[in-house]
């Protein structure tokens, strides 16, 4: 009974002990009972050695070789006949047409070249593709860009003082069915002043008249 008495009493002071420390602990100050860890600085840039550079500056100059682009598609679906576009150029020049029959009677898309000067002259075609007529869009555009991008062209077309001709003889000879679209895109150099022209036109209009090698008047 004595053992247990002095084990409950040694128990007993040992928590009061524990208590008294923890309380002691918790009154202290905040700069004693927190201990300040050291900053790291961070390390000194180190100095390159001299005559060493980890870039350097290129002088840049910008030159433009694109060309000018002519871009037959406003308005892209065709209600009737008349110029879609129409647009002078001289040098290095894109066209672009893409035009859909909008109508409900077979038309033609061609593209006319003029020439503006009172000289006779060449345009040099370099590139080209012609995708349709079909209702098929997605397959008009790969058979445009496939031909575009299959092989360069070497074609030439003579164009006379005051001149028109027509860009591919297929032009001509394709018919757009209503619902149908065409696409083309080539790449030209002209020496003179020339006028562009993309027309749309029924059987009998300016497009059968604009056979590849003649002209006709306006």
């Amino acid at each position: 009974m004595k053992f247990t008495v002095k084990l409950l009493t040694c128990f007993t002071v040992s928590c009061l002990l524990a208590a008294s420390f923890s309380l002691a602990e918790a009154r202290k100050p905040q700069s004693e009972s927190t201990k300040t860890l050291p900053v790291n600085k961070p390390a000194a840039a180190k100095t390159l050695p001299e005559g060493f550079n980890t870039m350097k500056q290129w002088p840049v100059k910008s030159a433009e070789t694109s060309g000018t682009l002519i871009f037959s598609d406003s308005p892209e679906t065709v209600k009737q006949d008349g110029i879609l576009y129409s647009d002078v150029v001289e040098g290095k020049s894109r066209i672009l047409y893409y035009h859909l029959n909008g109508t409900t009677e077979d038309k033609k898309v061609v593209v006319i070249l003029e020439n503006m000067s009172a000289d006779d002259s060449f345009v040099a075609i370099t590139r080209g593709g012609i995708g349709g007529p079909s209702e098929d869009y997605l397959d008009v555009g790969k058979a445009t860009q496939t031909e575009y991008f299959q092989a360069p062209k070497l074609d030439k077309i003579y164009l006379a003082a005051r001149g028109k001709r027509i860009l591919d003889s297929r032009m001509s000879a394709t018919v757009v069915a209503p619902g149908k679209l065409v696409y083309g895109v080539f790449d030209f150099t002209t020496k003179v002043r020339s006028r562009f022209r993309c027309d749309a036109a029924g059987h009998g209009g300016s497009a059968d008249l604009c056979q590849q090698g003649t002209s006709f008047a306006s």
